[in-house]
């Protein structure tokens, strides 16, 4: 079976390994038509357009089409969430006394964000944007693993009120909410968009998805 897997997740690489008819495909570089006989869509769990395209391409040619998504983070009691269902809504909830703000968004995510001249945001991401961020933009790296008490500590030192960051899920990324959970710092929880067709959590799901045994 030729399968096909869109990448942006960790899920992709564990997939891919586990096939041994599997072709990798970049979610920024998506054919017009699949040469596959099924597609597997493990792209960025918070992804947005990459899985509407390629459902809808799958349904053109009738090829079966399956979302990888790992499981979402769930709050607990002692968490303090602001649920919205996208960046624009994150911006607006913001709550005039928090100056500080910890945000962790993608490119096209903080563009609600760039023109608030009001607060300091402390950015997570490359240092290759340092060029086009407003000046009330301080960028702190995103490559981790990060652990819980460094993220404690970033937050301490730079006197953050609220943080702001993608449902994304998974294990990789949870230290900064279980950092703001330690000490207090509200949480604005920007919700995943919905998936097209068929959605399954795991890895071992997905291959049960392509019929129970892989050979590879």
């Amino acid at each position: 079976m030729r399968v096909s897997i869109i990448t942006g997740s960790r899920e992709a690489g564990h997939l891919h390994a586990q096939l041994s008819k599997a072709s990798l495909i970049d979610g920024d570089d998506l054919p017009d038509a699949f040469d596959a006989d099924c597609v597997i869509d493990a792209s960025h769990p918070c992804e947005t357009n990459t899985p509407d395209i390629v459902a809808a391409r799958c349904d053109d040619q009738n090829i079966p089409y399956l979302r990888l998504r790992r499981r979402a983070w769930e709050p607990l009691a002692e968490d303090a969430w602001l649920d919205v269902a996208n960046a624009n809504e994150a911006a607006d909830v913001l709550q005039r006394d928090w100056r500080r703000v910890f945000l962790c968004l993608g490119e096209v995510d903080r563009l609600p964000f760039m023109a608030d001249d009001k607060r300091w945001y402390l950015v997570r991401t490359g240092q290759s944007m340092a060029a086009v961020m407003p000046p009330q933009f301080a960028l702190t790296g995103k490559d981790g693993p990060f652990l819980v008490e460094q993220e404690i500590n970033l937050m301490r030192h730079h006197k953050i009120d609220v943080l702001v960051t993608r449902n994304a899920g998974g294990k990789g990324a949870v230290p900064k909410v279980s950092a703001a959970r330690a000490i207090g710092v509200p949480v604005v929880m920007v919700a995943r968009p919905a998936a097209p067709g068929t959605e399954v959590a795991t890895v071992r799901k997905a291959l049960s998805w392509l019929g129970g045994s892989v050979r590879r």
